[in-house]
């Protein structure tokens, strides 16, 4: 939750960013984005590392390194700064991404979309607390830096829980360097071999590729809804306030609550049916905004709820495909 947060605080401050460094709205648009790019990145590179070395080691070392680039960011001089440090938060900000195949590992087969969506569920509530706490600090404190020490203090609180109750779980491979077995012929698992894998399994495991397809399109509506929210009720016709678009980020509350049930009802089902209910409720929601964003505050209310889960059911669907 806490480091999850970190890429999601800045959505809402996209037009405190403009005053507070004098940039242009197009300008400022790309810092969300940017962490976005960061978080992919660090998904790619850094979660991969969980096969190789123990969890625990890397979740204290990411946990670190996001706290530290957070303080960074609160001393950021200029918008240029503030842009690259926001991307290096990203690549670190992947905790819950190497929390989450190990909780899927460990669950009984047939509660493991109930299981994962628990740990989903606090995913989720990292985004709102980001989004909705984190303007409604910056509207009473008057600056936004505040809501990124407050967010270096939590994830130092964090670090603290993990040192003191994370058991040191082994890593899936042997990492001690070694010559091959010649009778086996076995090689150890290195970082280049891991990210080799995942390029052949990228190519080679249906199940795998119509996952990646389908949250590819999915994650594209959601985050270029919610990275421009900020500019669609920042002006006409609503004309928000920063604390007003802070509380419309409560709209996805409800989908925390959703969301373990969801993963309950989708234990019962078949797996291709929680994805085909998601992308049907992606589509309604990106087809009402679309047409109507700009009508009545309800419609965005109903996309943002609708998108919000859309996606959950997406992941949750998926990783118990993956899982299986």
């Amino acid at each position: 939750m806490t480091t999850v947060a970190n890429i999601y605080y800045c959505q809402p401050l996209t037009l405190v960013f403009t005053k507070e460094f004098h940039a242009d709205e197009s300008v400022a648009s790309t810092i969300p984005t940017l962490a976005q790019a960061g978080y992919a990145v660090g998904l790619l590179f850094i979660t991969p590392l969980g096969d190789l070395v123990r969890r625990r080691g890397l979740l204290l070392a990411v946990l670190a390194l996001s706290t530290l680039l957070t303080v960074g960011v609160t001393l950021s001089p200029s918008i240029v700064a503030l842009k690259a440090l926001m991307f290096l938060l990203g690549v670190v900000s992947v905790t819950p991404q190497i929390i989450m195949p190990l909780v899927g590992d460990l669950a009984e087969p047939h509660r493991r979309c109930t299981v994962v969506s628990i740990v989903l569920s606090g995913l989720l509530l990292g985004i709102i607390f980001a989004r909705c706490v984190g303007a409604v600090i910056v509207f009473c404190s008057g600056s936004w830096k505040t809501v990124y020490w407050i967010g270096a203090g939590l994830q130092t609180f964090s670090f603290l829980l993990l040192w003191w109750f994370l058991p040191d779980w082994p890593s899936k491979t042997d990492v001690v360097p070694a010559p091959p077995d010649e009778k086996s012929g076995a090689r150890l698992e290195t970082y280049g071999s891991i990210l080799r894998s995942i390029a052949k399994l990228a190519v080679t495991e249906p199940i795998l590729i119509q996952s990646c397809l389908i949250a590819f399109g999915t994650q594209m509506v959601f985050s270029s809804f919610w990275v421009t929210a900020t500019l669609l009720l920042g002006a006409l016709p609503y004309n928000f306030t920063t604390f007003q678009i802070g509380l419309f980020g409560l709209t996805g509350l409800l989908g925390v609550l959703i969301v373990p049930l969801a993963g309950y009802l989708i234990d019962r089902l078949l797996p291709w049916a929680g994805l085909l209910i998601s992308m049907l409720t992606l589509i309604a929601s990106q087809s009402l905004l679309t047409a109507a964003a700009k009508t009545n505050l309800v419609v965005p209310i109903l996309g943002s709820f609708g998108l919000d889960l859309a996606l959950q059911i997406q992941q949750i669907s998926s990783a118990g495909r993956i899982f299986a």
